[in-house]
């Protein structure tokens, strides 16, 4: 912050509820998923660029955009059978197209891969 005093402000852990507070507050700033970016809800939402790189699927995808994370699905160290069978089909080339209609990148089409540490290198 170059020296700037910083000051404190709300965290929100729901997508939805950020992309109202961003909309109906001037000069906010704010991380969104692409999902929440787009549609008539999102009308007053502007993306911004980061040194240049817009926050685009392309630039994610290829991590030129470094601002992103994998989605999160958590087990018992052991899942049963179902959850493996779950787990398996939401990766699926099954599922691709409903990722991408939900406004999300699957996993799969990634170029990187990013590890527990935030270390990323190519795939």
């Amino acid at each position: 912050m170059d020296g700037q005093e910083t000051k404190t402000s709300q965290e929100q852990d729901d997508n939805g509820a950020e992309q109202k507070i961003v909309s109906k507050t001037a000069g906010a700033i704010s991380y969104l998923a692409f999902s929440y970016t787009a549609g008539d809800q999102a009308k007053n939402l502007k993306p911004i660029a980061i040194d240049k790189v817009r926050p685009t699927e392309k630039n994610v995808k290829n991590n030129k955009w470094s601002i992103w994370a994998y989605e999160h699905m958590y087990t018992t160290k052991k899942p049963d059978k179902n959850t493996t069978k779950f787990i398996k089909f939401v990766k699926s080339k099954d599922m691709k197209s409903t990722v991408k209609k939900l406004g999300y990148i699957p996993v799969n089409d990634m170029k990187v891969i990013k590890n527990a540490d935030g270390d990323v290198t190519k795939k």
